[in-house]
């Protein structure tokens, strides 16, 4: 492709949305969550009828806070508004659609320059919004559409297909939000495992029928709802049962009596995930500015942050470089957006501090410096606890193994030094006392009841046991545990001989 080269994409359209109730409305109506949308990123978005099927798709572009735009297929836009305006009957919304064209391209100097960039099909995408009406090469998009398990717009028009067989239910519908109409079902339906068959794809070796016949997967029959040509290969989608669908599964599969196998792949099918191109970007900009190339920084940092926002990393990496090159304003909008897709960031309350310090807003630096004290008490609190609650669960299997067999040295090594760790020490010296009877020279329970007998003031039998687990260890060639219980000796040793 030229580097310089744009294409049309006259078979998809944009409408607006407008008002100061813009956003507290389209939450309500659509799949996503906009509490993730940062000024110029957009996100993969759905509208479902309220038995959960599938009505409309596209992707939402945040402007600012009361305005919004929607690219989605051409076909859709004109009911698609009307069906959102059926539920703005007391929000201050308004809804115009444009005349304009969408004008797109893939390369990087595009991205760099874009006005908006969408990750429109799995691939990072410049898109302008042009009144000029500038006429350019259509671009292909069946096979992306394809790639990414796009149903069909007959299938969603009139035979009616659920979100949840859907691969937007994975891509587009977030679970962390508040309510949207047809919530209730989507969830009810993936609380139980998700739908009965789901849209998946097969790599065929020979080529399929058209879409719409049948060919048999694993003795069953499946009707053929798209195919795209890769090669030597040919990739067909079907609507598959759970048990079908596991990423490069083999199943057999029958085309007009002849019999073949086929790998599972599901969707969406990307060549690289949104993720693997970000970080490229992040570690180019990272490359740039270790050479001192501020400027490229910067531009490779924000083109990686607006590919891809919700990476924390990527997020504090370009806050901090705005900031460092003293745009704190704009800096501290970007650790705003860090708290929101990572709560338990102390690090966006500490550059929060020193901006504001550098801004000269004296108070509401201290504040946020307050707040990442605070956060750092509360995260370790939590790990503290998310520890605990581990330990139980090894704990919880280390007494099913002894239930069957109480000489199991595995479990009750693990188990006493859980009990250690609880300060559970009589537990703990029942395990140990069972391992060193079963194995005189495990010095991994002898070390550990060493330990007991020094919280127990029994030093001296403890540095007896101590030696022996020195000289064991050693020649297990555990040398880690040999030095540690070196140590051990000589804090012990040391007052005797004084």
């Amino acid at each position: 492709m030229d580097s310089n080269k744009y294409f049309n994409l006259s078979s998809w359209a944009s409408f607006d949305i407008n008002g100061e109730d813009s956003k507290r409305f389209l939450s309500g109506q659509l799949t996503s969550d906009l509490n993730k949308l940062f000024p110029k990123s957009s996100q993969l978005t759905a509208r479902v009828s309220r038995t959960g099927n599938l009505l409309f798709y596209g992707y939402l572009i945040y402007i600012n806070e009361n305005y919004y735009k929607i690219i989605t297929p051409q076909v859709f836009v004109d009911d698609f508004i009307e069906d959102l305006k059926k539920f703005a009957i007391m929000d201050e919304v308004e809804f115009s659609k444009e005349n304009e064209t969408l004008i797109v391209g893939n390369e990087d100097n595009q991205l760099l320059e874009a006005d908006y960039i969408i990750n429109f099909l799995g691939k990072p995408t410049s898109f302008k919004f042009s009144k000029d009406h500038l006429s350019f090469e259509e671009y292909e998009i069946t096979r992306l559409e394809f790639m990414y398990g796009i149903p069909s717009i007959p299938r969603i028009q009139e035979e009616g297909i659920l979100v949840n067989q859907t691969v937007f239910v994975d891509e587009a519908v977030s679970n962390e939000k508040g309510c949207y109409v047809g919530q209730e079902t989507v969830k009810k339906i993936e609380a139980n495992r998700g739908a009965g068959k789901k849209s998946v794809a097969l790599i065929l070796k020979n080529k399929a029928n058209k879409v719409g016949e049948f060919i048999k997967v694993n003795e069953e029959e499946y009707k053929i709802l798209g195919f795209s040509t890769e090669g030597d290969t040919q990739l067909v989608s079907v609507e598959a049962k759970r048990s079908i669908r596991v990423q490069d599964k083999q199943v057999t599969i029958e085309i007009e009596g002849n019999v073949d196998t086929a790998k599972v792949r599901l969707f969406p099918i990307l060549n690289k995930s949104i993720e693997s191109i970000s970080t490229g970007y992040y570690e180019k900009a990272v490359s740039f500015f270790t050479s001192g190339n501020n400027e490229e920084a910067i531009k490779w940092m924000e083109l990686a942050f607006r590919i891809n926002p919700n990476d924390k990393e990527i997020a504090e990496s370009f806050g901090a470089l705005v900031g460092r090159l003293g745009d704190l304003k704009k800096a501290i909008e970007i650790m705003d957006h860090l708290e929101l897709i990572d709560p338990d960031s102390i690090m966006a309350h500490t550059n929060k501090s020193l901006f504001y310090m550098k801004l000269g807003e004296i108070e509401k630096a201290e504040d946020e410096k307050s707040k990442a004290t605070v956060k750092g008490f509360k995260n370790t609190a939590k790990q503290n606890s998310d520890k605990k609650e581990e330990l139980n669960k090894r704990l919880g299997m280390f007494k099913q193994v002894l239930e069957i067999d109480e000489e199991d040295e595995l479990a009750n090594q693990g188990a006493a030094e859980i009990y250690f760790e609880f300060g559970e020490i009589e537990k703990s010296k029942l395990h140990l006392e069972k391992l060193i009877s079963i194995n005189n020279k495990n010095f991994k329970a002898m070390a550990l009841m060493a330990k007991i007998l020094i919280k127990e003031s029994r030093n001296d039998e403890a540095l007896e046991l101590l030696k022996k687990v020195s000289l064991i260890s050693g020649e297990k060639g555990d040398f880690v545990l040999a030095n540690e219980t070196q140590s051990l000796i000589n804090s012990l040793e040391i007052p005797s001989s004084s």
